[in-house]
């Protein structure tokens, strides 16, 4: 019994065997780990890289985009501007068209105050050669 005890504690060559083997599959199960690790490593730097770059373009689609909305308000408020320059314009020119049609109506009254005033001479005139010929037919 004794000797069953002592055989307990030592190790066998076979033992030693497995023991060693255990050793250097987990040294390799350990490399494999480290490297898909490193892989990992190397794609989450590529991701950060990538993720960098986007955020750069993403600042600089913003700053255009600043710059359009600057445009487009500009534009906005020329475009005010032009709409009540073309609202002041179509007020003169409906004033002054009103004006137009106030004084044409006048020149017309003018105009015929003007025919009637000569053919009122004129029929004057004729009168009066037609009662002078016939003060000279009848005087002897």
């Amino acid at each position: 019994m004794g000797e069953d005890r002592e055989d307990i504690n030592q190790l066998t060559k076979d033992d030693l065997v497995l023991l060693m083997e255990s050793y250097r599959n987990m040294i390799v199960m350990h490399q494999t780990i480290l490297d898909q690790s490193n892989k990992t490593i190397d794609k989450i730097d590529n991701v950060a890289k990538i993720q960098d770059d986007l955020f750069t373009k993403t600042g600089s689609i913003f700053g255009s985009l600043n710059n359009v909305e600057k445009t487009i308000n500009d534009n906005t408020s020329k475009t005010k501007e032009g709409s009540n320059k073309v609202e002041t314009l179509t007020i003169a020119l409906n004033n002054h068209e009103k004006k137009s049609i106030e004084d044409h109506g006048k020149i017309t009254s003018k105009i015929y105050v003007g025919w009637i005033g000569m053919v009122t001479i004129i029929l004057g005139l004729i009168g009066l050669a037609i009662a002078i010929t016939d003060l000279l037919r009848h005087t002897p």
